[in-house]
């Protein structure tokens, strides 16, 4: 089965044309995964500062640090 009006690749491939879908958009999809790698990382960096905000908010409490701190805490204790 052959998707591509190639039948063998023993002729001169310059007279064969394109031989792959979607040719000359190649740009169009260059700049688009640009756009998007630039937005997921802006994306990416207002989720992160939104959740160091709130977790800055929530350790402001001298009790919710020492909690966190307890619960965290997985070391074994020094005698």
């Amino acid at each position: 089965m052959s998707t591509t009006p190639v039948e063998s690749w023993a002729v001169d491939l310059n007279t064969l044309g394109p031989v792959y879908p979607f040719v000359g958009i190649e740009a169009v999809l260059v700049i688009a995964a640009v756009v998007f790698w630039v937005g997921w990382h802006f994306l990416q960096m207002s989720m992160e500062s939104k959740a160091y905000q709130e977790d800055l908010v929530l350790l402001e409490d001298p009790q919710a640090f020492e909690r966190a701190y307890a619960n965290g805490d997985r070391r074994p204790k020094k005698e």
